[in-house]
């Protein structure tokens, strides 16, 4: 999963320096003082593969941090739960703006992480190397394709799309993306947390996801790529800006972390085996909910990141 640790320089810098407005030019001797503390902490589904490598690894070079994670496949009850203090910090897929998070609470950060990808996930026994061109994704999803055998397979089958049925960071990415492609898409769907779906599968969360499309041969949909990875699903690759077919790798997009911004990811190719569908990892926090031991293990998580 080294496609979490794109991120891990520049988050570092952006929460070392939140941190450091708190704690001034304290460094040397810091480390020593750090009592138990315990953090919670909450995200959407796709980053529990991040946060229990990270938050395992650490814990064995500070066990006196405890750090409780839960999962939750809605970003609307993430950043509720934040915005009220029941969390200490929040691991989203959904990029803010500025203006954006002051409008919903002034008191919230956030800290880029880094760059992962989307992958096309399908369920077909005949089919094991699928390639998909641009159109012939955006015709799949607007439902001007609905047969296998429009897309190489030697019987007809029904394609069976699965989606997600609530409000998510990977519909928006994916949403923005089909935008990008499709006029017809982006005149009639646009970027939305939330699909309109009038055809499909709905499945709430990843996990139901994955698990839906298992059972049904010929289904198809999309997750993020380290949930694609564990359940060793079929991927298929997908058209860049230069006619190449590539599948979601990290040496496909690890030089493209200057691609992340609060406002958007630039989906024009920076070369020819560049992924075309990536995401960004942000970890929001409650400045107002932390106390001055949170604030510090959280500077000391940071160093260690950096490491």
């Amino acid at each position: 999963m080294n496609n979490f640790r794109l991120g891990r320089r520049s988050f570092m810098g952006a929460l070392t320096g939140f941190c450091g407005s708190f704690l001034g030019s304290q460094s040397q001797g810091f480390y020593s003082q750090l009592q138990s503390t315990q953090i919670y902490g909450m995200g959407e589904n796709f980053s529990d593969t991040l946060m229990n490598q990270w938050f395992g690894e650490y814990k064995q070079i500070n066990p006196d941090l405890h750090i409780k994670y839960d999962s939750i496949y809605s970003s609307d009850i993430l950043l509720d739960k934040l915005k009220k203090g029941s969390i200490d910090f929040a691991i989203t897929d959904i990029s803010f703006n500025e203006q954006e998070l002051k409008l919903f609470d002034n008191n919230i950060l956030s800290f880029p992480m880094g760059l992962s990808a989307i992958a096309l996930i399908y369920n077909h026994q005949q089919i094991d190397n699928l390639q998909l061109t641009k159109e012939q994704l955006a015709n799949i999803f607007t439902g001007k394709i609905t047969d296998w055998q429009e897309l190489g397979a030697t019987e007809s089958k029904k394609i069976k799309v699965i989606f997600h049925g609530n409000n998510s960071g990977t519909n928006l990415y994916f949403s923005k993306y089909l935008s990008s492609i499709s006029d017809e898409w982006k005149q009639n769907i646009g970027e939305t947390k939330t699909i309109p779906w009038e055809m499909g599968i709905s499945a709430r969360g990843s996990e139901a996801i994955v698990s839906t499309l298992k059972q049904i041969d010929g289904a198809i949909s999309y997750v993020e790529c380290p949930i694609a990875r564990e359940n060793e699903l079929n991927i298929a690759k997908l058209e860049n800006d230069f006619g190449n077919f590539i599948t979601p790798n990290v040496s496909h997009f690890i030089g493209n972390t200057n691609r992340l911004s609060k406002e958007n990811i630039n989906y024009s190719n920076s070369d020819n085996f560049t992924y075309p569908l990536l995401t960004s990892y942000w970890f929001l926090i409650n400045k107002n909910s932390l106390n001055q031991e949170h604030i510090n293990n959280l500077k000391y998580f940071a160093n260690w990141i950096n490491n």
